[in-house]
């Protein structure tokens, strides 16, 4: 296949992902037929087959480019406290930012709609999304734990569920049931909240 080729090929992917979320939003997984997303995204259903299989595979798809976020890494070992403690607050701000996205918790409503009918979309949906910062979070505070930047023997996938629980919140909650159009209105000061009882108040940051 030539440059040319592969360029227009993956143009025609990225364009029926794109039309797949838009008709998801409005219709929901089981209401998009492989002819409604041809015409949306203007390509043939060979096309649609030849990229993703079926509409299951368009939905991984698009759960794949909602979800690819979620995948960010921090440098280990930590040279200090201060380095542990602020790469916790980084990762945990960058959790919120995206658990408060609006397309995110729109997407998320989607997926509880769909959950009964579709029970292998929710499973795919969490391994390929809040999985991989759980996974991530606690090779962080594992390595806080082997440095003594963490004086707790609680396992660190353990420690790193209850943390990233209390950064989801009730407030995710509210906003995934459409009664709030934001988790948090303050995320960063939540941020911060959620990790001080988890690792202690630094010095001073009582007063912040």
């Amino acid at each position: 296949m030539t440059p040319t080729a592969v360029s227009r090929e993956s143009a025609t992917s990225l364009r029926i992902v794109k039309a797949a979320r838009k008709l998801f939003y409005e219709h929901g997984f089981s209401g998009v037929s492989t002819d409604r997303l041809a015409s949306e995204a203007r390509a043939s259903k060979t096309s649609i087959y030849r990229h993703f299989g079926d509409m299951t595979g368009v939905f991984t798809a698009v759960v794949k480019e909602d979800v690819s976020d979620f995948q960010f890494e921090v440098e280990l070992p930590f040279r200090s406290r201060d380095d542990f403690r602020d790469a916790v607050m980084r990762f945990g701000n960058r959790l919120i930012a995206i658990i408060c996205d609006p397309e995110l918790i729109r997407f998320e409503r989607l997926l509880f709609e769909e959950i009964r009918r579709h029970p292998d979309i929710a499973r795919l949906y969490y391994s390929n999304g809040y999985d991989i910062p759980h996974r991530q979070l606690s090779k962080v505070l594992a390595s806080g734990q082997t440095a003594g930047f963490l004086s707790t023997s609680i396992d660190a996938l353990d420690l790193a569920d209850h943390l990233i629980s209390m950064w989801d919140g009730l407030g995710s909650m509210r906003s995934r049931f459409g009664l709030t159009e934001t988790p948090h209105l303050h995320p960063e000061m939540w941020v911060k909240q959620c990790v001080d009882l988890v690792l202690g108040h630094a010095p001073g940051s009582e007063d912040k």
